[in-house]
C-alpha cells in the first residue's frame, strides 16, 4: 500500500512538473530562445531530484544525477562550443525535418505535405511537437533526449538489480551506463537512437519481471512498446521472438517448460488481438519471416557495404548454408570494427576504443552467462536469445562500421547490466575500481 501511494505521488508530481514546465515555456518572451531550454530542464531537474533525494539507493541516486548533469554538459558543449561526433547528416536532418512539422501544424497544413514523418523520421514528429509548442530551439530537443538518457541509465540500474538480485551489481552498472562514451553522445545530439532505446529498455525489463512472476500485465507491457517503436527503427522488434518463444514454451509461476495450458491460450489470443488492432500500423517495414533466411534477400547487405568504412564487401550469401557460417563472421565484424589495422585517422581510433569497450563486454557477459545458469537457467537462456536476436538482425543490416558505431550502442543498455555481473567477480576489476560500490 504505501509503495503504491508513493507510486502515486510520484505520477502526479510529475504531471504537475510538466504543466508548470509547459506553462513556463509557453511565455512568449521565452518561445523560440535557448532560455527556454535552460528553464524546462531545470523544472525538470528540480521533480528529479525531489524524486531521487527520497530513493531509497542514494548511491545509485548520486550517480544518476551525475549521468545527467555530465549529459547536459555535453548538449551544451554541443551547441556553443564545438560539434559532437556523428552529429552531421542525420541529426541535421531529423531535425530540420522537425521544424518543417512544427510550422505545418502552425499553418494548418498536414505535416506530410512539408517533411518526412514515416519511419525513422516519426523522431522528427517528436522533435515537432516541442518546436510547436516552444519554437524552433535545437538545444531544447536535446535536452529531451537527456532526460531520456537519464531514464536508461535508471533502467539499467533496475534491470541489473532484477538480472543478480544484487544492489552493487545494479549499481555498478548504473555506474558503467553512466559513463559508456555512446550512451552520453547519442543523449546530447538529435538522433533518435534514445528515443528507440527507451521504448526497448522498457519492453525487455518487463519481459524480466515477467519470467519471474508470470503475470498478464508484463506481457502487454513487454509487447507494446516494441509494437511502438517497430515504426522509429524495425530492428528492435526482432527483439520479442524470444518473448513468444518463452510466452508459449515456459511457465514462470511452476518455473518449468509447459507449451499447452490455459496460459498458453490466453497469450496467444493477446497477441494476435495486439498484431491485428496495432501491428498492422507499426510492422508494416519488417520483412516477412522467410526473408530474413533467404540468401536472396540478405545479399542486398552488399549494397551497404560502401563508402571508406566499409567491411565484407565482398561477402555475400548464395545459398542458406552461406548464411549460416557467415552469421558469425558478420557479429564480430559489427561489434568489434574498427580492427586496429583498419585505423586511419581520429574517427577510426573513437569507433576502435569503442568497439574495444564491446570486446570486454561480451566476455564479461559470457562469464555473466556461465553464472546466471546454475541459479536462474530460463533467465540466462532468454538473455542469451535476446542478445543474438538483436546481433543477427543488426549484424546482417550492417556492412559499414561507421554505421555499426551507432546501431551496437541499441543493445549497450543490456550489455552493460548482464556484464556487470560477472564483472563485479574479477578480482582484477576490484583492484583497479577507483570508488568502491556499497552492498
Amino acid at each position: 500500500m504505501i509503495s503504491r501511494l508513493k507510486r502515486q505521488y510520484s505520477l502526479k508530481s510529475i504531471l504537475v512538473i510538466f504543466v508548470i514546465a509547459i506553462g513556463i515555456g509557453m511565455f512568449p518572451k521565452f518561445t523560440g530562445t535557448d532560455i527556454i531550454a535552460f528553464l524546462l530542464m531545470g523544472v525538470f531537474m528540480f521533480g528529479i531530484v525531489s524524486f531521487l533525494l527520497n530513493h531509497p539507493d542514494q548511491t545509485m541516486a548520486k550517480i544518476l544525477l551525475l549521468a545527467i548533469f555530465l549529459r547536459m554538459a555535453l548538449a551544451a558543449f554541443h551547441v556553443y562550443v564545438a560539434s559532437l561526433p556523428d552529429s552531421g547528416a542525420d541529426a541535421i536532418s531529423f531535425e530540420r525535418h522537425g521544424w518543417l512539422v512544427a510550422s505545418a501544424w502552425r499553418d494548418g497544413i498536414p505535416a506530410s505535405e512539408m517533411a518526412r514523418t514515416t519511419g525513422s523520421y516519426l523522431y522528427s514528429v517528436w522533435i515537432g511537437f516541442w518546436y510547436y509548442l516552444f519554437g524552433r530551439v535545437p538545444l531544447l530537443a536535446q535536452f529531451v533526449n537527456v532526460l531520456f538518457g537519464g531514464y536508461i541509465v535508471y533502467m539499467v540500474y533496475k534491470i541489473g538489480y532484477e538480472i543478480s538480485n544484487s544492489k552493487a551489481t545494479a549499481q555498478f552498472a548504473c555506474l558503467l551506463a553512466a559513463f559508456f562514451p555512446t550512451l552520453n553522445l547519442y543523449s546530447a545530439i538529435t538522433l533518435r537512437e534514445n528515443l528507440v532505446a527507451v521504448f526497448s529498455i522498457y519492453s525487455v525489463y518487463h519481459f524480466i519481471i515477467w519470467l519471474k512472476k508470470g503475470q498478464l500485465k508484463q506481457v502487454l507491457k513487454s509487447l507494446v512498446p516494441l509494437f511502438l517503436v517497430a515504426p522509429i527503427h524495425q530492428g528492435m522488434a526482432f527483439i520479442g521472438a524470444p518473448y513468444l518463444l518463452f510466452f508459449f514454451m515456459y511457465n514462470p509461476k511452476r518455473s518449468k517448460w509447459s507449451p499447452i495450458d490455459t496460459k498458453t491460450v490466453i497469450y496467444g489470443i493477446l497477441i494476435i488481438i495486439l498484431f491485428t488492432t496495432i501491428g498492422g500500423f507499426t510492422l508494416y517495414r519488417i520483412p516477412e519471416a522467410r526473408e530474413l533466411i533467404d540468401p536472396e534477400y540478405l545479399a542486398g547487405v552488399e549494397g551497404a557495404a560502401r563508402d571508406r568504412a566499409a567491411y565484407l564487401e565482398n561477402m555475400t550469401p548464395n545459398n542458406f548454408l552461406d548464411v549460416i557460417w557467415q552469421t558469425p563472421i558478420r557479429i564480430v565484424y559489427f561489434y568489434l570494427t574498427p580492427f586496429p589495422w583498419m585505423i586511419e585517422m581520429m574517427r577510426d581510433l573513437f569507433g576502435f576504443f569503442d568497439a574495444l569497450l564491446y570486446f570486454i563486454l561480451g566476455i564479461y557477459s559470457i562469464k555473466s552467462l556461465r553464472m546466471l545458469k546454475y541459479k536462474n537457467k530460463p533467465l540466462s537462456v532468454a538473455i542469451l536469445l535476446i542478445i543474438l536476436a538483436f546481433s543477427v538482425v543488426f549484424a546482417w543490416g550492417t556492412s559499414n562500421y561507421g554505421t555499426g558505431f551507432r546501431h551496437r550502442q541499441k543493445l549497450a543498455w543490456f550489455l552493460i547490466p548482464v556484464a556487470s555481473y560477472g564483472m563485479l567477480k574479477s578480482k582484477i576489476l576490484k583492484a583497479i575500481l577507483p570508488v568502491k560500490i556499497k552492498h
